[in-house]
């Protein structure tokens, strides 16, 4: 089943709706078709996605990156800031799963920040 063309903020809601890897490299193929502005937004939603998925959908969010894996296996072609983006996304996904494991629920109000070191 072919995939849909999204508007450029839809990307990310469409890609969640995939259940393959064929899929995926289908969407992918198309997003990389649209260029650089396409794939930033997408990738903008992504980690506003890692930014605020809890304790629930924890396996929604490896399900995706697995995903993005295999849509986009070489997202630095389209940018060399994007080289190592999936890697970058799977250590968000690592380390939050950790904090989320560590913190109780009842102990999570308000606003949290991490800082990570940038080498």
């Amino acid at each position: 089943m072919p995939m849909p063309i999204a508007p450029d903020s839809e990307h990310f809601n469409v890609f969640r709706t995939l259940q393959t890897a064929q899929e995926a490299a289908q969407f992918g193929s198309r997003l990389v078709a649209q260029g650089f502005a396409a794939m930033r937004i997408f990738l903008d939603d992504f980690r506003s996605f890692l930014r605020t998925f809890e304790d629930d959908e924890l396996s929604e969010a490896y399900r995706l990156i697995q995903l993005a894996e295999s849509a986009l296996p070489h997202p630095g072609r389209l940018s060399p800031s994007w080289t190592a983006v999936w890697q970058e996304f799977r250590a968000i996904i690592h380390c939050k799963a950790e904090l989320l494991a560590c913190v109780a629920p009842i102990s999570r109000s308000g606003e949290w920040q991490v800082l990570l070191d940038n080498p």
